[in-house]
């Protein structure tokens, strides 16, 4: 909770410091913030009321309060999660010109806005009386939560690997060496561990024993949470480079470029080292120079680097 928080508070901080306007994807993300904080408030006020304690010993008031607490952080998961993909997809279309990103971007973010509304409006009407979800003395008819939750997760965690192969293409057109490539390709591959909490919720969520709810529940509530305050990091990370550069003392950079650049003295035989930029092939911009200005966004950097020739 409090990594999110400052993710985002980085995130904000970079646009401040590189003087660049505010999006909607910056918007989104603070929308799906809100939503992991308070799903993340409601899965502590669930263990205060007794989540991870065996049924008898909460007893039928605990259920109920239970019941409902994970009815209301259901309908903030189902809101935060497409926020937080959409947010991402449009800062793809920032970073990445180019018909293949936007034609892309724009087919996944139709899809997870309008498989959001579906699964927010079956979390909502899920019983019938919607009430009949978390008092379980009032006959009611709910769809079944485990047909539910799978058609929820495998479509999430297809778009989510969509998600993080899209930059794929983009950044294997750009000339950089391997370690820089892989540098660039792990910020952007955090993803992976949204991915990874989603397996391990869904895991606990089939565990889940209806019986004894209140004890099962403990791991369901535990990686949700996890999982979107993950998933709101990833979206901010490759935007954090300015505020880090910030953050980090100047001696500290200069050290490091020198040790780079000693190596690489080591390995040279005459010559002299330039700048080179390397445009990607999908980009739209008309000239280098208009190029060299359109790095200066925070994850456009990664199209700059030194190349020594000999």
């Amino acid at each position: 909770m409090v990594l999110s928080g400052l993710s985002v508070v980085g995130r904000f901080t970079s646009r401040y410091l590189k003087k660049t306007s505010l999006t909607i994807s910056d918007g989104l993300i603070v929308g799906g913030l809100l939503g992991a904080w308070a799903l993340t408030l409601i899965v502590i006020e669930s263990a205060k009321r007794g989540m991870g304690k065996h049924v008898e010993f909460v007893g039928m008031s605990g259920v109920r309060s239970g019941l409902l607490l994970n009815y209301i952080g259901e309908i903030f998961y189902s809101i935060s999660f497409p926020l937080i993909k959409i947010s991402i997809l449009l800062f793809y279309r920032e970073i990445f010109p180019g018909r293949f990103i936007s034609i892309s971007t724009t087919c996944i973010s139709v899809f997870v806005l309008m498989w959001g509304i579906a699964v927010l409006l079956v979390t909502i009407f899920s019983c019938q009386p919607i009430h009949g979800f978390w008092d379980v003395r009032t006959p009611s008819k709910c769809v079944d939560s485990e047909k539910f939750f799978w058609g929820n997760s495998i479509p999430n965690i297809l778009a989510d690997i969509l998600i993080l192969c899209l930059p794929v293409k983009e950044i294997s057109q750009v000339r950089m060496s391997r370690k820089d490539r892989a540098l660039v390709s792990g910020i952007f591959l955090t993803g992976c561990f949204v991915i990874i909490a989603s397996g391990l919720r869904i895991k606990y969520l089939l565990g889940m024993d209806i019986r004894d709810m209140t004890w099962t529940f403990q791991g369901v509530g535990l990686w949700t949470a996890v999982e979107i305050n993950i998933a709101v990091i990833s979206a901010c990370l490759p935007l954090m480079r300015p505020t880090l550069r910030f953050l980090v003392p100047s001696s500290v950079i200069s050290y490091v470029s020198q040790s780079r650049s000693s190596r690489g003295t080591e390995n040279k035989t005459g010559g002299s080292s330039k700048v080179k930029i390397s445009q990607p092939k999908s980009s739209t911009v008309e000239s280098e120079s208009d190029y060299e200005r359109l790095v200066e966004y925070p994850m456009k950097v990664l199209v700059v680097q030194e190349v020594s020739r000999v």
